[in-house]
C-alpha cells in the first residue's frame, strides 16, 4: 500500500530555496509572478539574500558543459531528497565541489544556511502543525487507496517511493509546489493574510492547497511512467503523436519553445486530472466540468485537461492502466481538434 510520508527538514528546504535561484539561471525567460531576489527579501535576515550570489555562472560554458551542469544538479537534488545529508555543512561542501564554487561562495552559503536554520527553528511549532494536519487529513481521507490506483494507472512500480517535503516561507511563495522524478514538494506561507475561513483548521495551510500533494504526485508518477518517455522519444506511440500535434500547435502560436510547452501541458493535464478525480471522489456534488477555469495559469492546460479528465476518470473507475488507446481517445476527440488546430506559423517580413 502506498503511503504519503510527509517530511520537514531544514537541509532539504534550504536546498529547495537555492534551487529557485538555479532555475532562474537556467530558465531566465520563464514567466514568474516575482523574482527570486524578491522572495529572499521576505526573510528578516540580511544573510539569506546572499544565496543569489552563490549560483554558478553559465556565461562561458559550452553546450556540453551546461548539460553536465544540469546532470550534476539533478543528481545532487536526488541525493538531497533521499535524505542523504544530515547537516547543512555536508551539503554545502558538496555544492562547492560539484558546482566549482569559490571560498566566498562557501562563506555566503554557510551564512545563509545558518540564518535559514534559525528561521526554521523559530517557526518549528507551526511547521510541525502543518505536517500533522496534512498527515491526519490524508489518513482520514484514506488517500493511500487512491495512491495505489494512481500507481496502477501510470504503471509505475510502487518500489518507486515518493519523498514528500513541506517547505515554509515567511510571506511570498514562488509557487504552491513542484515535483521531480524523485520528490514532491509543497510550499506554505506562514503569513496568514487571508480570511480565517480560507485556512485548514488551525494551520497556515490554505484549504484550497490541501490537494496540492495529489497534483504534485500526479506529476511525479507521470514523470516516472513509460508514457512520459514515449511522449518525447517513441514515434510509434500514441503519446508521441499527441506530443507532436501539440508541438506543431505551439509552433503555429509562435512559441519560442514549442517542445517544452507541448510536454509541459501534457504533464499538467495529468496532474490536474489526478487532483480533480480525488476531489470528486471525496465530494460527489463536485463536477470539474462546471468550473469556470480548471487551470487559471494557461488556457491550453485548461483546454487539454477538460479533454483528458473524462477519459482519465473512466480509466480510474474501471482500474484500467494508461495505454495507446487512452491517447488515441484524446487525439480523436472533436474537442481536441477544435481546441488545438494546426496552423502554419505567421512569419512577418521586415519593413524597409
Amino acid at each position: 500500500m502506498a503511503n504519503m510520508d510527509i517530511k520537514t527538514d531544514p537541509v532539504v528546504s534550504f536546498f529547495s530555496l537555492w534551487s529557485y535561484a538555479f532555475d532562474e539561471l537556467i530558465n531566465p525567460t520563464t514567466d514568474r509572478v516575482f523574482s527570486f531576489s524578491e522572495l529572499l527579501k521576505t526573510f528578516s535576515s540580511e544573510n539569506i539574500p546572499l544565496l543569489e550570489k552563490t549560483v554558478p555562472s553559465i556565461q562561458n560554458l559550452s553546450v556540453e558543459e551546461k548539460i553536465q551542469l544540469m546532470k550534476n544538479f539533478t543528481r545532487l537534488s536526488s541525493d538531497v531528497c533521499a535524505g542523504r545529508y544530515n547537516s547543512g555543512e555536508n551539503l554545502i561542501d558538496d555544492m562547492v565541489d560539484i558546482f566549482q564554487l569559490n571560498g566566498e561562495d562557501k562563506k555566503n552559503l554557510t551564512k545563509a544556511y545558518e540564518s535559514y536554520k534559525k528561521f526554521y527553528d523559530l517557526n518549528k511549532k507551526e511547521i510541525m502543525k502543518s505536517k500533522s494536519a496534512l498527515s491526519l487529513a490524508y489518513s482520514e481521507w484514506k488517500a493511500s487507496d487512491y495512491f495505489d490506483k494512481m500507481y496502477s494507472f501510470f504503471q509505475v512500480d510502487e518500489s518507486k517511493k515518493m519523498n514528500f517535503y513541506l517547505h515554509h516561507f515567511p510571506k511570498k511563495l514562488m509557487d504552491s509546489g513542484y515535483s521531480t522524478s524523485e520528490c514532491i514538494h509543497q510550499n506554505i506561507s506562514l503569513n496568514r493574510d487571508e480570511p480565517e475561513a480560507n485556512y485548514f483548521k488551525d494551520t497556515c495551510i490554505l484549504t484550497r492547497r490541501m490537494l496540492t500533494p495529489i497534483h504534485e504526485f500526479g506529476h511525479f508518477l507521470f514523470e516516472n511512467s513509460q508514457s512520459s518517455k514515449d511522449a518525447v522519444g517513441n514515434p510509434n506511440s500514441s503519446a508521441n503523436k499527441l506530443f507532436q500535434h501539440l508541438e506543431k500547435y505551439f509552433e503555429g502560436q509562435n512559441k519560442k519553445s514549442p517542445k517544452s510547452f507541448a510536454y509541459a501541458i501534457i504533464h499538467e493535464a495529468f496532474a490536474d486530472s489526478c487532483g480533480l478525480f480525488f476531489k470528486e471522489t471525496k465530494d460527489p456534488t463536485f463536477n470539474p466540468m462546471d468550473m469556470k477555469k480548471i487551470n487559471s495559469n494557461f488556457k491550453e492546460v485548461d483546454g487539454l485537461t477538460r479533454i483528458v479528465y473524462p477519459i482519465f476518470k473512466e480509466y480510474m473507475q474501471q482500474n484500467k492502466p494508461i495505454s495507446n488507446a487512452f491517447f488515441n481517445q484524446v487525439l480523436n476527440s472533436s474537442e481536441f481538434k477544435k481546441t488545438f488546430p494546426i496552423q502554419k506559423p505567421i512569419v512577418f517580413s521586415k519593413q524597409r
